[in-house]
């Protein structure tokens, strides 16, 4: 064994000179500024696979030196803060021979992506987002040229590194015909395994990682390969990362296998939740529902499988084709996404998926899963894009959504919904995944409540209407209903350093101010009805609302213009019209305090108004479910809402009040 000057072998002044760059990267506290890593409940991850998204070449050795290209991935956080995630989750970005998982040097970031020092500065602009940053950790294998495996090859028996390696038997050979065979990685002899028993890989892997944290301010990993590794040894690495981050994260993938055993002795937060990614597609594909519910109350409902943390939940991601493409039927990325972000776990967006983007694996690669940023257009206007967005600040203002228990609900082949709940909060999510919408029956669907991902109310009389290929979020109006909000343009690092700075300021709801209740509306229907009575006229009011604004207000006129027509729902119908100068109301709503005769209701068929609100039934003349029931009429627009019982007491009052005094 050669030994150096100090007496020590030379592969360990090796290995101390692989860490001589800790030198020059002092983790300096009066430079860096304090990021709060949030609850890993609160983690919305935003998957870039980074040699893909950069545009990297294929292989380093096609690199004709350094290219700063992790600066792409900082000129998308506006971008990323606007869409609602809060964390990135970058992919192999350290010198490699090809795809980063491969790796050939931990201490150094890949020239074909840039320096130590664009990390450094990536990892610092995220924070300023209040955006956490989770690194590829692959610490399973190792690519042909690491330092170590190249000293195996060249001294064989003699090398000091020969045990850095699993199963090394020199009376075997592999495909590169070194003369020798070693374990890799699922068949891969460009993976090298390393021997994550041996104390000096160990001590090897531990330092690196640590000095991921000291030098760019890491918040977790995601462990490549997880699956194969030994826990021992990644829960001391766990150790060692929370002993200088309490907070930090770790998420293991794994294909297959019991997670519960990876969280309990490897001590990780999260794994891969490979089991729902295909219940997720499947389930739709096939028009089976049964299947993913059986899949999530066997994980996560009482006394589930993995009940007590939280998976990493997914839907794509750089190894599994777009799930655009594995779907039959793309408008059924409405339905799978919003029930990506209403199940228990963390969720993950695939860079790119967010845009409905298409990509199958090619023949032997997977190039195709990983563009480049510089090929996609990231709009927040795309129609897909837009209700991911929507669905990200709900699951984000829900804590029962984050945190909460599971309970099925109900399951047929294409409606499924189930009941998330928290001390203080509970909340309903339901799916339809046919072209049409669909009624489900069931009496715990009683009394008003609000759509959080619709944003508007419903009020349920034993069954709720799910929308074709859509779903919805429900609390019952008996909570407080939270407010559902994106921070767009949140102050940096530096303002906030600022005392004038009022953080919560730029705060804006996505949807905007929250709609008044139906119960507003009717108010001002009974203002209209007490109109109608001070004249002599049967005291009926009606208001019709566009877009939250009141166009068109009226009562009964019948008496004063000596006309049989001149009822409050045919005058606001016939106001609105003229305003609007257009007959179709369908983008309208009809308040009424008493239920709408055959006549009127006529009226809305004909303007196809897309909802319908009444205060009292009227069991001689009413048409809506009294005598004709016209709501179930063919003729009627199935977009057509109709809610009745809204502030029935009062509208039943003013009716009854005005009758007494006819008789009289």
């Amino acid at each position: 064994m050669t030994l150096n000057s100090r007496g020590y072998p030379s592969g360990i002044l090796f290995l101390a000179e692989k860490f001589a760059f800790l030198k020059s990267f002092q983790y300096n506290l009066r430079k860096r500024r304090c990021f709060q890593m949030m609850k890993h409940d609160e983690m919305v991850i935003y998957h870039i696979f980074t040699m893909g998204y950069c545009g990297a070449e294929a292989t380093q050795a096609e690199c004709d030196g350094i290219h700063h290209r992790l600066n792409k991935i900082e000129a998308q956080l506006p971008y990323l803060k606007k869409l609602g995630v809060n964390t990135i989750l970058l992919g192999p970005l350290f010198s490699s021979i090809s795809h980063g998982y491969d790796t050939t040097d931990y201490a150094k970031v890949d020239p074909r992506l840039g320096t130590n020092e664009d990390l450094t500065h990536l990892a610092q602009a995220c924070h300023d987002q209040g955006i956490a940053v989770i690194l590829d950790c692959v610490f399973n294998h190792v690519g042909r040229t690491f330092f170590a495996f190249e000293d195996l090859k060249q001294n064989r028996e003699g090398s000091i590194y020969k045990d850095w390696f699993d199963s090394v038997n020199f009376w075997d050979n592999n495909s590169y015909n070194d003369g020798f065979s070693y374990r890799n990685w699922a068949g891969c002899d460009n993976l090298v395994k390393l021997n994550l028993y041996h104390p000096d890989v160990k001590d090897f892997l531990k330092r690196t990682l640590a000095s991921w944290i000291d030098d760019y301010d890491i918040d977790g990993v995601r462990m490549d390969a997880a699956n194969v590794m030994d826990m021992g040894f990644v829960k001391e690495l766990g150790d060692m990362a929370r002993a200088k981050k309490p907070d930090f994260f770790m998420v293991g993938e794994s294909v297959s296998g019991d997670y519960s055993l990876m969280v309990e002795r490897g001590g990780l937060d999260s794994v891969t939740n490979y089991e729902d990614y295909k219940g997720l597609y499947s389930s739709l594909n096939d028009k089976n529902y049964f299947e993913i519910a059986y899949s999530l109350n066997r994980l996560f409902a009482q006394g589930g499988l993995y009940q007590h943390f939280l998976t990493y939940n997914f839907v794509d991601n750089h190894d599994v084709d777009r799930v655009a493409s594995t779907l039959n039927d793309e408008r059924d990325l409405e339905p799978l996404y919003l029930m990506l972000f209403t199940i228990p776990g963390i969720p993950t967006i695939y860079y790119g998926s967010e845009l409905g983007i298409k990509a199958r694996k090619g023949n032997g690669t997977d190039a195709p899963l990983r563009p480049a940023a510089d090929e996609l257009s990231f709009d927040l206007n795309n129609p897909l894009t837009e209700k991911i967005r929507r669905m990200i600040a709900v699951h984000k203002g829900v804590d029962a959504l984050k945190k909460g228990s599971y309970e099925q609900m109900f399951v047929q082949s294409c409606q499924m919904g189930f009941i998330r709940r928290t001390d203080n909060q509970t909340v309903v999510a339901v799916f339809n995944c046919e072209g049409s919408p669909v009624q489900i029956r069931d009496d715990r669907f009683n009394g008003l409540y609000y759509d959080l991902y619709h944003q508007k109310e419903c009020q349920l009389s034993g069954m709720v209407t799910i929308p074709e290929k859509s779903g919805m979020v429900l609390m019952s109006m008996d909570q407080e209903i939270p407010d559902i909000q994106i921070s767009e343009d949140q102050p940096t690092a530096e303002d906030r350093d600022n005392e004038n700075v009022q953080t919560d300021s730029t705060s804006d709801a996505i949807f905007g101010a929250r709609p008044k209740k139906m119960e507003d509306y009717m108010g001002l229907a009974l203002e209209e009805a007490h109109r109608a009575e001070d004249e002599g006229e049967v005291p009926i009011g009606a208001v019709i609302v566009k877009d939250g604004e009141v166009i068109a207000s009226n009562h009964n006129r019948k008496e004063g213009m000596q006309d049989p027509t001149a009822h409050a729902e045919m005058l606001v119908i016939q106001e609105a019209s003229k305003k609007l100068a257009r007959w179709r109301l369908d983008d309208c709503e009809l308040y009424v305090t008493a239920e709408p005769c055959p006549m009127c209701m006529g009226a809305v068929i004909q303007s196809r108004i897309k909802k319908v609100v009444f205060g009292a039934s009227e069991p001689r003349y009413g048409a809506v479910e009294s005598t004709a029931q016209l709501k179930q009429h063919p003729m009627l627009s199935k977009h057509t809402e109709i809610y009745g019982g809204i502030r029935e007491s009062e509208c039943e009052a003013v009716l009854k009040r005005s009758f007494e005094k006819n008789r009289k």
